[in-house]
């Protein structure tokens, strides 16, 4: 991919025409007050590398610029395979044309990586045309800060990426991750199951999972017996109902009995009582009251016995009855409560060993209960048990890899690498010892490597730039797996280096890039272009000035990248 043009619908704005092959500068003469974001406050040279990965399938809109002038649309061109083609882009970045094809955004990005631009292995999910484009032309701070690593990377995405395009074997990458993520899904398998319910009850509580499990399977056997010999009986609520209603009123007779036996003891007692008065009786009292009634009155004593007699034989054969008549009501009831009884038994025999559908389901929904249990503690015993010997397998496993790995960095795969970067180096500093470093990293994580890419005094602002400019061109010039055939460089990555340092790197990208199709492109503060002055020869300076393909300036609107200023612009 070689770019070719950056154009646009808004009439103001300032074409960039880039010459197909070499270095391409695009200078500024900020304004006092610019800022190193462009578009709003500066002439916009950075904001013309953020047009560019915006046409090449940015996720987010341009701020400012989309809330302003969204309808406004911006067009790459750029050849590929010798076809020329262009991708436009509005601003709000809804609506994504590439050579007359229309396309969202998510299917636009999975086109990019498709597109050849890039070779992306099947297994590896982290590297795609966006990750690895920004290799090529670093548009935030945080993009710039290091050479292995671009803003929103981890550790794991930015070694993948950087490896690949240093050509080395990443296999051994992706398989330590692997290997690394298996151990943590289990682990969090573990963690998962000891936070449920059962296991906090049976485990966290200081219990023995194994002897709880004994427990919990003899339960479930006896209560499967008990429910394999249990018969369910649709009418046992209504036979169970009778039989109690039976017992009641046996009882309820059994009392009544009761009462009519004691009736019966009293009768016996009172027939034991003679009420009878003998003439001897009548006589002794006579001879107590004579002294009180008249002797007329005592009279006729044969005739008051008699009267007494009738009376006594009356209330015998009264009593007599009563107790034929209590003997016939107790016989009648025990003959009941016989029958009673035998009905009784047999609705109970009928019920035994039988139970109602809802006692049946409530045991069910035990049993359930506890199976669910049993095998919530079996899976978590013998996941514990797998965790542990897949621990080991992958203990053994990384071993193995650790020994893989130090065989593969015996044979020194980025040995050609490391030369030509301490090449580069040197260009910008003489005798300054740099270099990349491959080593193993045998901890138990997803690094499979450690790389590092050094500049001796890398402590500074301008050496940490400088890794990124000489990491950035090896890529571009010798990297593998792409067909990317431009740098792009942002002024911030040139502003902290020293002006001889960076008058070297001109001088050296001049000379690489001659008889390549290779472009580099710079947007540079023209102070920075200045300083250089003093240490190119005139034929040099005026080279490098014949690179400049567009000249910005931030003493008026019409004179920055957009020719307006975006706080004004209302779109029509």
């Amino acid at each position: 991919m070689n770019l070719l043009k950056i154009e646009s619908d808004l009439q103001s704005f300032k074409t960039i025409d880039f010459k197909p092959t070499g270095l391409n500068i695009i200078l500024g003469d900020d304004p006092a007050n610019a800022t190193e974001d462009g578009g709003s406050n500066g002439v916009g040279k950075t904001l013309s590398l953020g047009i560019l990965h915006h046409c090449l399938g940015a996720q987010n809109a341009i701020p400012k610029i989309a809330k302003k002038m969204p309808q406004k649309v911006f067009t790459l061109h750029y050849q590929f395979d010798s076809y020329r083609n262009k991708i436009s882009r509005n601003a709000l970045g809804n609506e994504i044309t590439l050579n007359k094809h229309t396309y969202k955004i998510k299917e636009f990005r999975e086109h990019l990586n498709n597109a050849g631009f890039f070779y992306i292995p099947n297994d590896s999910e982290y590297l795609s045309f966006r990750t690895l484009i920004k290799r090529f032309s670093r548009l935030t701070k945080k993009d710039c800060d290091h050479p292995l690593q671009t803003e929103s990377e981890n550790d794991y995405q930015s070694l993948l990426t950087s490896l690949h395009l240093l050509g080395t074997d990443i296999s051994l990458v992706i398989r330590k991750k692997k290997l690394k993520n298996d151990l943590d899904s289990i682990s969090q398998e573990l963690k998962t199951f000891k936070t449920s319910a059962t296991l906090k009850s049976l485990v966290l509580n200081g219990k023995n999972p194994k002897i709880q499990l004994d427990k919990t399977l003899i339960e479930i056997e006896a209560l499967q017996k008990k429910l394999d010999n249990f018969e369910v009986v649709d009418d046992f609520k209504i036979i169970e109902r009778e039989a109690n209603a039976l017992k009641q009123l046996i009882a309820k007779n059994e009392r009544e009995i009761s009462i009519l036996n004691f009736n019966k003891s009293n009768i016996i007692k009172s027939l034991q009582v003679s009420p009878d008065i003998s003439k001897n009786d009548l006589t002794e009292m006579y001879n107590g009251l004579e002294a009180i009634f008249k002797p007329e009155i005592l009279k006729h004593f044969d005739a008051v016995e008699k009267f007494h007699n009738t009376i006594s034989q009356n209330r015998e054969k009264r009593l007599k009855d009563e107790l034929i008549s209590i003997d016939n009501k107790i016989a009648k009831l025990t003959d009941l409560n016989k029958v009673n009884l035998d009905i009784q038994q047999n609705k109970i025999n009928y019920l035994k060993g039988k139970s109602a559908l809802d006692e049946y389901t409530v045991m069910a929904n035990k049993l359930v209960e506890l199976k669910n249990t049993y095998q919530t503690v079996t899976k978590f015993l013998n996941l514990e048990n797998q965790l542990n010997k897949n621990k080991l397998d992958i203990q053994e496993e990384m071993i193995k890899e650790d020994r893989r790995t130090l065989n593969y960095i015996e044979t020194n795969p980025l040995d050609e690498k490391d030369h030509i970067f301490k090449d580069f180096i040197s260009q910008l500093y003489d005798q300054a010892a740099a270099g990349i470093f491959l080593e193993n990293n045998p901890g138990t994580n997803q690094l499979r490597y450690n790389l590092k890419v050094e500049i001796d005094g890398a402590d500074s602002d301008g050496i940490d730039n400088a890794r990124v400019l000489a990491f950035d061109m090896l890529n571009l010039l010798h990297g593998n797996n792409h067909r990317i055939n431009f740098v792009w460089h942002d002024n911030r990555l040139f502003a902290d280096i020293n002006p001889k340092a960076r008058a070297s790197w001109f001088k050296f990208i001049l000379n690489k890039l001659k008889f390549t199709n290779k472009q580099y492109i710079v947007s540079l503060n023209k102070e920075n272009l200045l300083s250089m002055k003093e240490y190119l020869s005139y034929e040099e300076y005026e080279e490098i000035q014949k690179c400049i393909v567009l000249h910005l300036k931030g003493d008026i609107p019409e004179n920055k990248l957009l020719g307006v200023q975006i706080e004004s612009y209302s779109e029509t």
